[in-house]
């Protein structure tokens, strides 16, 4: 008797639909490695110790810029910034950073602002 071919159709259906679940079972495996790995990483990082309390000396103060000379003109204060490079030494290094600022090598000038903003604020 021969085989019904019904059958024999099935039978190979099956087994693609065997391969096709191994395909997508193993493609799941391999992507989830390297995502609990990026987790594992990101819970270490985020658990780490950050707390410098009594182990840094902060001996030079922070560097607060003067502030900026302005003028008033028809009512409007007017502040002269030029943006510029320069070197500073912070302390750290041999030699001094390469920094930019205004009116100055490093951050810039402060400006003040009006109490009265024409806003209904101050």
């Amino acid at each position: 008797m021969t085989a019904n071919p019904p059958a024999a159709g099935r039978a190979a259906r099956g087994g693609r639909r065997t391969w096709r679940r191994w395909l997508i079972a193993g493609l799941v495996v391999v992507l989830m490695i390297p995502l609990g790995l990026a987790g594992a990483v990101g819970l270490v990082w985020a658990r780490a110790v950050t707390d410098t309390v009594g182990q840094v000396a902060f001996e030079r103060p922070l560097a607060i810029p003067p502030l900026a000379e302005s003028r008033v003109e028809d009512g409007t204060r007017v502040v002269d910034l030029r943006a510029g490079k320069g070197t500073t030494d912070f302390g750290v290094a041999d030699t001094p950073a390469e920094t930019w600022g205004y009116n100055g090598s490093y951050l810039g000038r402060r400006c003040a602002p009006n109490a009265a903003n024409g806003y209904g604020s101050t």
